[in-house]
């Protein structure tokens, strides 16, 4: 499994420049914006865009790629689809692991991996750095 999302995580990265230019204006937006807000704090700006783009878009595509049209011929039995909803549900607490604690019994399997992975992802989108 960690293997997996490495390699999700590194193809994420690798292919920013495929990720929807709309939704990425929509998000880079949505973060400067509210950046400006006086009582909202840096990080909790990024929490939000973290959570509308993983929870709305990448997560639900992650767990039924079938129904957003990623794979059409092949069929995903019950095992591979508790895997893809354990890479979604790591992707989305690697990608919260700088603003709030995770649960403990996680902490072991979060330690194998890059902590800024999922970070270096959502700052190229929200237009912190250029891929």
């Amino acid at each position: 499994l960690v293997a997996l999302v490495n390699k999700f995580i590194g193809y994420l990265k690798q292919n920013t420049y495929c990720f929807p230019h709309s939704l990425r204006w929509i998000v880079s937006q949505m973060y400067k914006t509210l950046s400006c807000v006086d009582r909202l704090e840096v990080g909790e700006v990024r929490a939000m865009c973290t959570d509308l783009l993983l929870a709305c878009f990448i997560c639900p595509a992650v767990v039924n790629p079938e129904q957003y049209g990623i794979i059409s011929d092949a069929p995903i039995n019950e095992v591979a689809r508790f895997n893809l909803m354990q890479v979604g549900r790591l992707l989305q607490q690697l990608a919260m692991t700088g603003s709030e604690e995770g649960d403990p019994r996680t902490k072991s399997s979060l330690g194998k991996f890059d902590k800024s992975c999922v970070a270096a992802f959502l700052d190229v989108v929200i237009g912190g750095r250029a891929v």
